[in-house]
């Protein structure tokens, strides 16, 4: 077994930090979905699970910084939470990131006709979209699927802390994590 060096051990700090805010941006978004949301035609709905699944997605998707999380994280020992984190990532990839024919219809509207239930107002033909939506009840699995990974990611961080700085001697101020083998 391989000793990491302390750089390796504060970029990976970095990136479970960093993922560990995505997680909690996620995390507040559902709880802000479920206290406000009551049907998928909604006008929040859609703005609301998009600020839900780009953070959440985010740890796990290709980035500038430090590259993604490693595949254990995105490994859960429930099958269920497992089967929510791989459609998130899925959804993220084919519904909130990109436009695909497979995914956004459009729809050419008569006068008078109704699109999510609601009857159109417009005096002549009018366009209206439609794009795959998530069933509400699928909101609490994804608030399962966030707490789970938030709570490893946080468990995971305090041990990198305590290794790197619990028996250090630390400024009296805040100070920027540098990958290096210094403090």
């Amino acid at each position: 077994m391989r000793i990491q060096s302390r750089t390796d051990r504060k970029k990976k700090l970095y990136k479970l930090i960093v993922a560990y805010k995505d997680i909690e941006e996620a995390r507040h978004a559902c709880s802000l979905f479920s206290r406000t949301i009551r049907s998928t035609s909604d006008d929040m709905y859609y703005p609301l699970l998009t600020a839900i699944v780009i953070p959440y997605s985010k740890p796990f998707v290709k980035n500038k910084a430090l590259g993604i999380l490693p595949g254990c994280w995105q490994k859960f020992e429930k099958r269920e939470l497992q089967e929510t984190h791989d459609r998130l990532l899925k959804f993220r990839h084919d519904n909130i990131a990109h436009n695909d024919l497979s995914t956004v219809q459009v729809l050419i509207v008569p006068p008078g006709a109704k699109v999510d239930g609601k009857e159109s107002k417009a005096l002549g033909v009018s366009w209206a979209f439609s794009r795959h939506k998530l069933a509400l009840e699928t909101f609490r699995l994804i608030w399962d699927t966030i707490e789970d990974l938030r709570m490893r990611l946080e468990k995971a961080i305090n041990e990198e802390m305590l290794v790197l700085f619990g028996l250090s001697k630390l400024p009296a101020e805040s100070f920027v994590l540098t990958f290096d083998e210094n403090l």
